[in-house]
């Protein structure tokens, strides 16, 4: 892999982002970069194969849960886009996930930039958890306003929100004074989130390990049809199979 970052002294969220050597990645399309930082060898594609074999090692450096663990991830997003051109999502929100569970908030920041800008339960979630870290309160109700004006079918959970991240936004509106306003917001949103079942108590390391369908991840969205599905209908289907992440475009 390339040169590793030390993560132990200060280190700038443009400096996370600097060393991945382009702009912003968005995990569904191809990566925009300059002439000059691009290898003359990049292609903007990335085969099924070594997207897998990417996500894979995310996750053993995820599970791995040090310091070092996360600066090779780092590493390898930045070797991922000198090469293809293209990172799988995947890849960075495993990165961010463990950024943010490490403390590292200024890595988190430079991730969370890279990250595809639209509603999915794993970058909403953590954008979610970033922002609540940051006392970023109404950047972070903001983010679960999103998840409730997406149009997509109520079973998607890869639309949805964790609990988790919730809880973690909860603790950080509370602890601090004259928040009163952000406290209302939150519960009245997190009402509205439960009435149209827009969020997950699934762990969310089932979350970022679950099935992976690399190659969808890398091709353009298509276009989402509605599904109506009555309650009665619904009720089975979630008691049955309550944290399946329906929703292929990971």
């Amino acid at each position: 892999m390339g040169q590793k970052i030390g993560l132990r002294g200060e280190i700038s969220a443009d400096t996370v982002i600097d060393h991945i050597k382009g702009g912003k990645v968005c995990g569904n399309s191809k990566l925009v970069a300059s002439s000059s930082d691009t290898p003359e060898t990049s292609v903007n594609t990335i085969d099924a194969e070594t997207a897998k074999k990417a996500v894979e090692l995310g996750i053993s450096c995820h599970q791995a849960f040090t310091q070092s663990s996360l600066d090779s991830l780092v590493t390898l997003i930045g070797d991922l886009q000198k090469a293809h051109g293209i990172i799988p999502s995947r890849v960075i929100y495993l990165a961010m996930d463990l950024a943010l569970r490490l403390g590292e908030i200024k890595v988190a920041e430079g991730l969370c930039e890279l990250m595809p800008d639209r509603v999915h339960v794993l970058g909403t979630s953590l954008r979610i958890r970033l922002f609540a870290l940051q006392f970023r309160f109404d950047d972070a109700l903001k983010e679960i306003e999103k998840v409730l004006n997406e149009e997509t079918p109520g079973l998607e959970v890869a639309c949805k929100i964790s609990t988790f991240a919730l809880d973690e936004l909860y603790r950080a509106i509370t602890s601090k004074t004259n928040t009163s306003n952000e406290i209302r917001r939150f519960r009245y949103l997190q009402r509205v989130l439960t009435k149209y079942a827009r969020r997950t108590n699934a762990d969310f390391a089932v979350l970022l390990y679950s099935h992976v369908y690399t190659q969808d991840e890398l091709q353009p969205e298509s276009p989402r049809t509605s599904l109506e599905v009555d309650e009665k209908t619904t009720g089975k289907i979630l008691k049955l199979s309550p944290y399946v992440l329906c929703d292929d475009e990971e």
